[in-house]
């Protein structure tokens, strides 16, 4: 782990935070990949490869190596410094990271609670737009129905013609989401972050979406608003936690 001590900044606040979209200084974000081999042949044998050519460390090896990471991210910047968790090849991995840290370090899992928080500021949209309670909707998960669909995807894509009528498919960005934990986090110097943090950004952020979204058919709003956006929830969540006494 000597990298931590070779960085040059040493007021380093995020770790793993993808981008710096929420008016957060890049020299306060450092960005890494932890690297455990791979089993892919084709790609370990690649000349242009430049990971460890091995097999990927698992089990008490692997939760050895996260676990000396940890300590030495508080070690080195503090127990403040906010750990993002994103893109783990185990999907039951990343529960099990989650579960062991949120609660003993300043750690969340961008993969599991910004996805459901975005998710929760569609739903959320949806009762707005059709005036309707949460359990009177219809919600589609797989396949296709006659069922009238909102949805929206995480990449840009084209608009589509069906029975004769344009759709121009919404974008959901997490980016709505990590930002606004990672400025409130820091901000307020919590220790945790705790869930109801999440359920708090969706609710802000479902009440920021715009009339002319909703008529739109649009139940997120633009991309291009997350700095604005992210401000205006980070004072947010900055209020509940003063009041809570956790910042």
């Amino acid at each position: 782990m000597m990298y931590y001590y070779n960085w040059t900044e040493q007021q380093v606040k995020a770790i793993v935070i993808t981008d710096a979209i929420a008016d957060i200084l890049p020299r306060h974000c450092l960005p890494i990949m932890l690297d455990v081999g791979t089993n892919n042949e084709e790609i370990a044998s690649n000349p242009l490869y430049i990971g460890l050519r091995q097999k990927r460390v698992v089990g008490k090896e692997y939760d050895e190596f996260i676990n000396k990471f940890m300590q030495a991210v508080v070690q080195r910047f503090g127990w403040h410094c906010l750990i993002q968790f994103e893109d783990f090849a185990s999907q039951q991995y990343k529960k099990k990271l989650l579960e062991k840290y949120q609660k003993h370090d300043c750690a969340f899992n961008d993969n599991i609670q910004d996805t459901t928080t975005i998710i929760l500021v569609g739903l959320l949209a949806v009762l707005r737009k059709t005036n309707k309670r949460l359990n009177n909707n219809t919600y589609l998960f797989v396949g296709s129905g006659k069922d009238r669909c909102i949805f929206a995807l995480d990449s840009p894509f084209k608009s589509v013609m069906y029975k004769d009528k344009i759709f121009h498919p919404g974008l959901r960005s997490n980016a709505h989401i990590f930002s606004t934990i990672a400025l409130a986090t820091m901000t307020c110097a919590i220790r945790h972050v705790e869930d109801d943090l999440f359920l708090l950004v969706a609710e802000k952020l479902g009440s920021l979406i715009t009339q002319k979204d909703l008529d739109s058919d649009h139940i997120y709003p633009s991309i291009s608003t997350i700095p604005e956006m992210t401000i205006k929830i980070a004072v947010h969540l900055a209020k509940h936690l003063y009041k809570q006494k956790k910042a």
